[in-house]
């Protein structure tokens, strides 16, 4: 079976392009022929993962439905390449159906969000204005306009697949059950093989850990320097430190926030690092996201036994974190639960040790093997 990612960027950008990369070399191993269609080429040296060199690739100039040459282009490649499946990324889903014509190629259209993607709003001085008189009728118009677009792409695909049960749910809910057949659900793999082995969990440091990008309205690092700050105040915590990995548009202004903040016992790593070393180090992990579409960093934590919080602002958490038992969820917003949670994790290593514990075993369920698993099952049933 040959089987055709369409992407953005390839194959180095973000969590995307890293769960494509190693489900590819993935079904490689089992014995598909794997392509990837891109808009932009980005990576980094050296590469963050391995990258199967059989992976077939094309760039493309756009991907609008009204190029004829790039839809040309497209459709003489599935040809050529005998392509029987393209699973959709990120791109726009008219332009492959129209691309695929006549050609016996089947398409699966992934959703990596919530149903209805939340807004947030930048700018804090209008902040109040904005959630008491606009935002009840923006979002309004977002969930009309979300649920036609999802429809839309749905009737044009062989299959329309979420990222967690819970954003299916939702949208079933949402859209009456809308064409049911076609939807499914496939949570990402662990781009990670190893587990980490609990024999050595007296060598973990007095480390809390953030990994991500630095997006300011995404990842609310202003969330997490207030937290910290309550720590850094508290004498009992002076040996434990705040590590955050990770580079963005908004690195340097959370740098300045956190020195103007006098916030000490903190190191801030630009570079996009392979960050497995650091969950391997950590005991505990930090997410302040706004929202997240299933949050990959927190199952990483996970199988690397450190203890992932975070606040409660999207579906899928509840399917990585058991309050109290692999992790913890705290309310949106709730600062101070937020801080009391984190020092009673902080100065109870049993309760710390037995929640790192729980995750390790709970993170098995996304292991790769089991997800290419869904993955397979779903190909079967499309191509014949």
């Amino acid at each position: 079976m040959n089987i055709l990612y369409m992407m953005r960027y390839w194959p180095v950008y973000g969590g995307g392009e890293t769960i494509t990369v190693t489900l590819a070399n993935e079904f490689i191993r089992r014995g598909y022929k794997v392509f990837a269609s891109y808009l932009y080429y980005k990576t980094i040296n050296p590469m963050p993962y391995q990258l199967n060199e059989s992976i077939g690739t094309i760039e493309i100039s756009s991907y609008d439905v009204n190029d004829s040459i790039s839809l040309k282009l497209y459709h003489d490649f599935l040809k050529e390449h005998n392509i029987d499946l393209i699973i959709n990324q990120w791109g726009d889903t008219s332009f492959a159906r129209k691309a695929i014509g006549n050609l016996p190629v089947k398409l699966i259209r992934c959703w990596h969000q919530e149903v209805i993607p939340k807004f947030d709003d930048r700018h804090s001085k209008i902040k109040n204005f904005f959630n008491d008189h606009i935002h009840p009728i923006y979002a309004w118009r977002e969930k009309r306009n979300y649920l036609r677009m999802h429809k839309e792409e749905i009737n044009i695909s062989d299959e329309y697949i979420f990222l967690a049960n819970s954003f299916l749910n939702d949208f079933k809910h949402l859209s009456h059950n809308y064409k049911v057949h076609k939807l499914g659900a496939i949570s990402n793999p662990l781009t990670y093989t190893d587990f980490f082995d609990m024999a050595n969990y007296e060598k973990k440091e007095k480390m809390v850990l953030f990994v991500g990008r630095m997006l300011e309205h995404h990842k609310r690092m202003s969330y997490m320097l207030k937290i910290w700050k309550e720590i850094c105040v508290d004498s009992e915590f002076s040996d434990w430190k705040l590590v955050m990995v990770g580079d963005g548009p908004d690195f340097s202004k959370t740098k300045e926030m956190a020195q103007k903040m006098g916030l000490t016992n903190i190191v801030m790593n630009g570079k996009f690092e392979n960050p497995r070393p650091y969950y391997n180090k950590a005991s505990v992990f930090l997410m302040t996201s706004a929202s997240e579409g299933f949050g990959m960093t927190l199952l990483e934590s996970q199988q690397y036994a450190c203890v992932p919080m975070a606040m409660d602002t999207y579906g899928s958490l509840h399917e990585i974190i058991k309050d109290g038992y692999n992790g913890l969820i705290i309310k949106d917003n709730d600062f101070e639960a937020y801080v009391n949670q984190l020092k009673e994790l902080m100065r109870n290593k049993k309760w710390r040790r037995s929640l790192a514990g729980n995750g390790l075993e709970s993170s098995r369920e996304f292991s790769l093997p089991k997800i290419a698993d869904k993955w397979e099952e779903l190909f079967r049933s499309l191509v014949k």
